[in-house]
């Protein structure tokens, strides 16, 4: 896989977790290592850090726990990766190729 096609997949991956708490779940097997971008591997270890808490996963959170860690990713670049993703439904694939 390109690296291209990867940032795609992992904006697929991270997307799909903002959004819905199964693909969050599904995506419970993947490492930071699985990520190239440095963005994406943040975000991750963010959401799971969240919702080992029991608190939710979503834009405002980890847009929350980013700034205070004092990471460059704001909530339009959240944002951004939730428009990429034409469903979450799709999750475990976006899963697969990231893997």
């Amino acid at each position: 896989m390109s690296a291209l096609e990867n940032r795609t997949a992992e904006a697929a991956v991270i997307g799909s977790l903002l959004q819905d708490a199964e693909a969050l779940k599904a995506a419970r097997l993947l490492r930071k290592e699985d990520f190239v971008d440095p963005a994406h591997q943040s975000i991750l270890i963010v959401a799971k850090r969240l919702a080992a808490r029991g608190e939710p996963v979503d834009m405002t959170t980890v847009a929350s726990e980013l700034s205070k860690a004092g990471s460059a990713v704001t909530v339009v670049d959240l944002l951004t990766l939730i428009r990429q993703v034409p469903s979450t439904v799709n999750a475990g694939s976006y899963i697969r190729a990231v893997r």
